[in-house]
C-alpha cells in the first residue's frame, strides 16, 4: 500500500446513528459493527457486521488509473 493524496476532508462527512462517519453525497453507505480485527502483515484486516445500508440513484464515481472517473 502507498500513501495517496486522495484524502477525505472531515467536512465532507456526516456521522450516522451508529457513530460511523459517512461521506456526504455517496451513492451507497454501509454502517458496520466491528466483529473482529486481525493482523495481516503490515495491515489490519477488519471484519464487520452490517448494521445499516442506504443507497440512492445516481452516476457512480470510480477510482481508476490514478484518478477519479465518472461512469455515465
Amino acid at each position: 500500500a502507498r500513501s495517496l493524496d486522495h484524502k477525505v476532508d472531515p467536512g465532507d462527512c456526516v456521522v450516522d446513528n451508529f457513530g460511523v462517519p459517512l461521506i456526504k453525497g455517496a451513492l451507497a453507505t454501509f454502517s458496520c459493527r466491528l466483529t473482529a480485527l486481525h493482523q495481516g502483515g503490515d495491515h489490519h484486516i477488519i471484519v464487520g457486521e452490517v448494521a445499516a445500508f442506504a443507497n440512492v440513484e445516481g452516476d457512480p464515481l470510480v477510482f481508476f488509473a490514478g484518478g477519479y472517473k465518472r461512469l455515465d
